[in-house]
């Protein structure tokens, strides 16, 4: 076993990737901080087989017992096989939430039958020619959490009639972090956007580049 653990014990100290990691067996790295995890550079695990344990768990805000103030704050892509291999916890006493990662365009419609869950992008996506229905509607929140690792997702068609967005709708414990939408193009009418269409969660680090060709009252 070489998995690797990175800590600070520093009072609000950092944890700051600013080179390239990678690894291609079923070991695991932590990077576990007093204050905030920044990602600057790739991380690849890059192991295909069997999973025995998490191979990225990340903890932050470990100075307090709520994580208060403290962020993870990714700007370059983490990429992670499928399955349950992240984990992530918040504060010295938060829980350890464990993600079910998705990597292909398929496992991320599927999240539409469980929008409760814990999700993380393991890969961007092209999804040219892709026919995509958006994440929940109207009455069927996304009340979950959807990490993108620095992931992107591009050339996404939405067509719809109302609350059309890569989620529909996104409800108040939803949480959407680190993710990025290049080209997306969306057609709808109310409430109509590019990442969602309705939040009433929040949305953190991301971001989108496209079109909404109609559409009125979106939120992002």
């Amino acid at each position: 076993d070489r998995s690797v653990t990175v800590q600070t014990t520093a009072t609000n100290s950092d944890i700051i990737v600013g080179a390239a990691v990678n690894w291609s067996a079923n070991n695991s790295l932590t990077l576990n901080a007093r204050r905030n995890v920044e990602v600057n550079a790739p991380v690849t695990a890059g192991f295909s087989g069997t999973i025995t344990k998490p191979l990225l768990s990340l903890a932050f805000g470990q100075g307090s017992s709520n994580g208060a103030s403290s962020y993870l704050w990714i700007r370059s892509p983490i990429t992670l096989r499928s399955g349950n291999s992240l984990t992530e916890k918040v504060g010295s006493s938060g829980a350890v939430t464990t993600y079910q990662v998705v990597t292909t365009a398929s496992a991320l419609q599927a999240i539409s039958s469980g929008l409760s869950g814990n999700y993380a992008l393991g890969a961007s996506l092209d999804m040219a020619g892709v026919s995509f229905t958006p994440l929940g509607t109207s009455s069927t929140y996304f009340t979950g959490q959807f990490e993108g690792l620095g992931n992107r997702i591009s050339n996404l068609t939405l067509n719809g009639t109302n609350y059309i967005g890569l989620f529909s709708y996104v409800g108040t414990t939803g949480q959407i972090r680190n993710i990025g939408l290049i080209n997306v193009n969306v057609t709808g009418g109310i409430n109509t956007g590019t990442l969602v269409g309705w939040n009433g969660g929040v949305i953190s680090n991301s971001f989108a580049t496209g079109s909404v060709k109609t559409g009125n009252s979106g939120s992002s």
